[in-house]
């Protein structure tokens, strides 16, 4: 009697580690990344090819595949909820991991930092974990919301923190490093000390508009309808703030948010402002006028 009882029991547990399976891969998914700028010599090595490609604005970058960029070329990647980096001239960078787990409100991605420098902005959600790694031939860097640069050399890497902070570690030794702050890693040591506040009005080393939080922003407008509207949609990041003429406006865990207005006769001002979770502004403006005899509307600058 034993041996079809422990047969039954051996059965019923393979079924449910089969099914913690089928629910784990139904929860995570792995995500992509697109290239939202890119100007100069940017190539991509596929993970199934075996020769460099031009990379073009647009494309999508997935898991194994690698950019390289010339002395004169640039690239802005980005997710869906706009955690972004930008990857500097003579640089090599290899997308390792990009997963997230909705069941346990999770997120996991890890670049390789071959050589060169790399800027990352990884928003800050609330009630979500974002781990986000930068791996170097000589350390690693890890991160759960901040914005920070890491520069990869054959000796030694550089991680230097604008927002929030991240975590260096090497092979025997860990340093934390906090905004205003820079470290390098050797094989003998981390050291860390005060960075330069000089380096952040050179726009050749890193781009202001990096240190506030994205905005992108769209108007649909129906002028015909019985009651005039326009819809103000956007995305900013995830995890941020938003307001539109300083009433504040929900944010998706993907960044994204839109609010309806009706039309008023003459000019319709929609000022928008995003905020992230540590404060960084970033704001546009956008203009509808309504002509309310000839039901036509135009957008327009602000006034």
């Amino acid at each position: 009697m034993r041996k079809p009882t422990l047969l039954i029991f051996t059965n019923a547990l393979i079924l449910v580690v089969i099914f913690l399976l089928l629910a784990q891969s139904l929860f995570a998914v792995q995500r992509l990344a697109q290239a939202r700028e890119v100007s100069g010599q940017v190539t991509v090595l596929r993970a199934e090819n075996t020769d460099f490609e031009p990379l073009t604005k647009d494309a999508t970058l997935g898991l194994g595949d690698t950019v390289r960029t010339g002395a004169n070329g640039r690239i802005e990647m980005a997710f869906a909820d706009r955690t972004r980096w930008k990857i500097g001239p003579n640089s090599q960078v290899g997308l390792l991991k990009a997963s997230a787990n909705a069941q346990n409100r999770s997120q996991m991605s890890r670049l390789r930092l071959e050589n060169g420098e790399l800027w990352l902005r990884n928003p800050e959600v609330r009630n979500v974990q974002r781990e986000f790694e930068i791996e170097t031939p000589t350390a690693l860097a890890r991160t759960q919301g901040s914005v920070l640069r890491v520069e990869a050399g054959a000796a030694k890497t550089t991680v230097e923190v604008f927002k929030g902070m991240a975590q260096l570690k090497t092979a025997d030794r860990v340093a934390v490093v906090t905004a205003g702050e820079i470290a390098t890693a050797s094989a003998e040591n981390i050291e860390v000390q005060k960075s330069p506040l000089a380096r952040l009005s050179n726009p050749q080393y890193i781009a202001a508009e990096f240190l506030r939080p994205a905005l992108e922003v769209q108007l649909a407008v129906n002028p015909g309808a019985e009651k005039p509207f326009v819809v103000v949609r956007g995305q900013s990041e995830a995890g941020g703030k938003v307001e539109i003429n300083g009433k504040s406006v929900p944010v998706l865990n993907n960044g994204l948010f839109l609010r309806r207005f009706d039309l008023k006769a003459g000019e319709n001002r929609f000022q928008i402002e995003a905020t992230d979770a540590h404060g960084a502004q970033n704001s546009t403006c956008r203009a509808v006028r309504f002509d309310a005899q000839t039901k036509k509307a135009t957008e327009t600058a602000c006034s």
